[in-house]
């Protein structure tokens, strides 16, 4: 947390999408909310099988200038955050 405060960040400049549902279906998860921008790339075939056989339940929250495509392959609802001004 410390880190966090003093602005110490690690990040990859985005969110790749695969990376979070193949975390997803290793922890057998079945539920989840992703809050993003969208731009997040495709998500793999066999990810969004294996949710489904699952039974997992994906939904998104999108900033307002995002794209939620992504979430057709997920199957799952994905709503527009409002504008922040």
């Amino acid at each position: 947390l410390a880190g966090l405060r003093r602005g110490d960040l690690l990040t990859t400049g985005g969110t790749d999408i695969s990376i979070v549902t193949e975390h997803l279906v290793r922890g057998r998860v079945r539920r989840a909310l992703i809050v993003t921008d969208g731009w997040v790339g495709d998500v793999p075939g066999e990810h969004a099988i294996a949710l489904r056989k699952l039974g997992t339940r994906v939904e998104a929250a999108v900033t307002d200038s995002g794209d939620p495509a992504f979430m057709a392959t997920l199957g799952g609802r994905a709503c527009r955050l409002p504008r922040l001004n």
